[in-house]
C-alpha cells in the first residue's frame, strides 16, 4: 500500500545543545485508500560530527482506543505477581506466533 503523506504536529520540542527531543502526533495517509492513521511519537535528534542532524531515538505507537464495555473486574481488584507473569507469557507467546506467521509469509496482521 504505502503512504502518500506524513504530517507532523509537534506538541513540544525541547532543545539542549546538540540534542533535541520532539513529541507529538503525526498522520500517515494511505496511498491507496486515502485513510489517515494517527500515530504518537517521540524522536531524539542529534547533530553528528559531519554536521548533519540525525534521529538517534525513535518511538511511535498508534493510540489505544478501547471499545466501550462494562468493567469485567472491579477497579479495586489487586493485581498479583502471578497476574503480571501470566500476561507477560501470553504477550511473549503472541509475539512468537506473529513472528512465525510472518516468517511463513502469512497474514501476520490478522495473526
Amino acid at each position: 500500500k504505502g503512504w502518500s503523506d506524513c504530517v507532523y504536529h509537534n506538541h513540544e520540542i525541547e532543545v539542549k545543545g546538540d540534542v533535541a527531543i520532539a513529541m507529538g502526533v503525526y498522520y500517515f495517509t494511505c496511498a491507496t485508500t486515502g485513510e489517515k492513521s494517527k500515530v504518537e511519537y517521540t524522536f531524539g535528534y542529534q547533530r553528528c560530527d559531519d554536521g548533519k542532524v540525525r534521529i538517534f531515538l525513535h518511538h511511535s505507537s498508534v493510540p489505544f482506543q478501547a471499545a466501550p464495555q462494562p468493567a469485567l473486574v472491579s477497579s479495586s481488584a489487586a493485581v498479583t505477581r502471578e497476574d503480571v507473569i501470566a500476561v507477560q507469557e501470553a504477550w511473549a507467546g503472541a509475539i512468537k506466533r506473529i513472528s512465525q506467521v510472518y516468517k511463513d509469509k502469512g497474514d501476520y496482521v490478522k495473526a
